[in-house]
């Protein structure tokens, strides 16, 4: 499908969106190649169902939904990701830390499906702003996760927001790795 559909739009492309609206179960009316008030109907029950906007007009969403447009594909800046080019975006990081822990940071980004320049460089951002040492690190103790008297961590016990369920939690979950990821819900949630 190379065009967007709407009402009062013809032709094979149409036939074809009929076809699928039929096949996934949404009764356009007659198949054909006429996009009538029927079609609109079934387009419009269709993004309903998957959460879309309602529309009723096919674009490129709505077209990759039913499985007439491929879904596309974004170009992946990880072969351009080298120590060096990092090394010039983290100055003061000893090489040895981007060395050995870039790997993996590209590794996890390919694994999530999250490889395009825009994500990568995000990554990398965060990596900065919150260890710049290009190390994963476990979060110390502060006035922000311990109380004046207590336990390490206590402080993210009962946070539910982070998804904590009483003591141990905090300790338990503590802010780790190199964006700190912080609560039962935020590190036990992660795909392997």
């Amino acid at each position: 499908m190379s065009a967007m559909l709407r009402l009062n739009s013809a032709g094979p492309d149409v036939t074809a969106l009929q076809q699928a609206l039929q096949a996934a179960g949404f009764n356009p009316g007659t198949i054909d190649g006429s996009f009538g008030p029927g079609t609109e109907a079934a387009v419009l029950a269709f993004q309903r169902s998957k959460g879309m906007a309602a529309d009723g007009v096919v674009g490129p969403n709505t077209a990759t939904a039913l499985g007439l447009a491929l879904i596309p594909s974004i170009p992946s800046a990880i072969p351009g990701v080298t120590v060096h080019t990092v090394s010039q975006m983290f100055p003061l990081t000893p090489i040895g830390h981007i060395t050995a822990n870039l790997p993996p940071v590209l590794d996890a980004l390919v694994a999530a499906k999250l490889p395009d320049k825009a994500m990568v460089l995000m990554a990398l951002g965060t990596i900065r702003a919150e260890t710049e040492s290009f190390e994963p690190i476990s979060e110390g103790k502060s006035r922000f996760n311990t109380s004046p008297s207590g336990p390490p961590f206590d402080l993210y016990d009962s946070r539910q927001d982070l998804g904590n369920t009483g003591a141990p939690d905090g300790a338990n979950f503590r802010g780790r790795g190199f964006v700190q990821l912080t609560g039962r819900a935020n590190i036990l949630d992660i795909p392997a």
